[in-house]
């Protein structure tokens, strides 16, 4: 009983929220403003807030769980996610961020993670405790 608990226990969990929260309440002001003050019955301005809304439950925040078998990367309410069985890591690295996914979540940070699988895909997570997950991963990956 003992050594399942051991073998299911989370080494690393992490939440870190999106600049879509801070940039969508500011947004969701603006516009809901503009529907009870301009006309309501515009429907590019409900067509606006549906997408609006989309954006925000798929990519408002990012889960990063690493036990001993399975590193889970998780968007939004869930429906985004990687489930990477720790055995199939390969190699992580450091590398500077380069597209708007990677300071999205990080936006204070040049640096994000590529993890690198056997299988030759990749996933980057960009995340403030990137030094932390990164050994964490190395030690699971060497061992």
């Amino acid at each position: 009983m003992k050594e399942n608990y051991k073998q299911n226990a989370i080494l690393f969990y992490k939440t870190s929220y999106s600049l879509i929260v801070i940039l969508g309440v500011f947004f969701c002001e603006l516009l809901f403003g503009w529907l009870l003050y301009g006309d309501p019955r515009n429907i590019f301005l409900w067509i606006l807030v549906a997408v609006f809304l989309l954006v925000f439950l798929l990519l408002y925040r990012l889960d990063v769980i690493l036990d001993h078998e399975v590193l889970t990367v998780s968007k939004g309410i869930g429906l985004i996610s990687n489930d990477i069985p720790v055995e199939l890591l390969h190699s992580v690295i450091t590398q500077p961020n380069n597209s708007m996914f990677d300071w999205i979540y990080d936006p204070l940070s040049s640096e994000s993670l590529l993890i690198k699988m056997r299988d030759g895909s990749t996933i980057v997570i960009a995340i403030p405790e990137r030094r932390q997950l990164q050994e964490l991963l190395r030690m699971k990956i060497d061992h």
